[in-house]
């Protein structure tokens, strides 16, 4: 009896809410769709679009680097579970980032677009001042769930927002909407997932 209850149990434990197999599956399934979303546009679109893509990316990833405040590893991994007065001022400080961030990026499109040739690509780089701005709104709630292990949770979200982007901009890309493609998938998926936040997670 034993030799037949113990696989059962342990494939059971694999897929619990908490099991790091959601982790691997999420890293799988995330992963995978920003692949084919790249290779498939990079193809229809050639290395110069996707180029430009990268530049705009590559300054939102520099500024928020260069602004992390930390809270949201501070929510993760302090020794007390955060109050709501104290997730309220994380939501606060994080959204505040985010507006900032969105606010340099727009006001120094125009010198990294010259400063990379980027003709006629601005928009590209007031596309992806949203990404900041969508990312500090999203619930702070995220953090806690990452806190209580709950990664099937995380990886549902996580999966719809980047099918959401990889769809996205596949579609736009196929009917001619060029490079802003990337960037409006990226969007969707990053505005899908702040919404799910505030929807699925808790507390509100």
């Amino acid at each position: 009896m034993r030799a037949i209850r113990l696989p059962a149990l342990s494939i059971a434990s694999s897929f619990g809410a908490s099991a790091a197999t959601w982790v691997l599956l999420q890293q799988f399934a995330v992963r995978g769709l920003v692949a084919i979303k790249f290779l498939a546009i990079g193809r229809m679109l050639g290395p110069a679009a996707i180029g430009s893509v990268s530049v705009a990316l590559l300054a939102v990833a520099i500024a928020e680097a260069l602004s992390d405040t930390g809270l949201a590893q501070a929510v993760i991994q302090g020794e007390h579970a955060p109050t709501r007065p104290q997730l309220s001022a994380v939501w606060t400080t994080l959204t505040a980032r985010g507006v900032l961030i969105s606010l340099l990026l727009v006001a120094s499109a125009p010198l990294l677009s010259s400063q990379f040739h980027l003709d006629g690509s601005l928009v590209l780089i007031q596309l992806a001042a949203l990404l900041p701005l969508l990312r500090g709104l999203a619930s702070p709630a995220y953090y806690v769930v990452q806190r209580e292990r709950r990664f099937q949770h995380i990886a549902g979200v996580e999966v719809a927002a980047a099918f959401v982007d990889c769809s996205v901009g596949l579609t736009l890309a196929y009917f001619g909407a060029g490079a802003a493609s990337v960037l409006i998938g990226l969007v969707a998926g990053e505005t899908l997932k702040s919404v799910l936040t505030w929807v699925t997670m808790t507390p509100r």
